[in-house]
């Protein structure tokens, strides 16, 4: 499915009528099984990377919140660590044939 295909003409509306009424904490849920189904839609190999971003993500944020407040250097660490891991799985799957 492409941004400017008939589907996501369909999809889009429905995943946003949806997300209005699905209660607060399970929008994020919500959010995240339309996005896979979205990069699935086009092909199912990439739901692998897009789960490996997400926990990545969802890790470096669970880290840099149980870290205390005074440890600046070790929270800002973690998140450029996620960073660097997240711009090198684009890169090597979206980039990579141009250089």
């Amino acid at each position: 499915m492409s941004f400017n295909s008939y589907e996501f003409a369909l999809f889009f509306p429905v995943v946003v009528l949806i997300f209005y009424l699905v209660p607060g904490r399970l929008r994020t849920f919500w959010l995240l099984a339309s996005s896979y189904y979205f990069y699935m839609s086009w092909n199912a190999r990439y739901a692998l990377l897009i789960a490996v971003s997400t926990l990545v993500t969802w890790g470096a944020a669970l880290a840099v919140g149980r870290l205390p407040l005074s440890s600046r250097r070790a929270r800002k660490s973690v998140l450029i660590l996620a960073l660097i891991i997240n711009l090198a799985i684009l890169y090597v799957f979206k980039y990579a044939n141009f250089t």
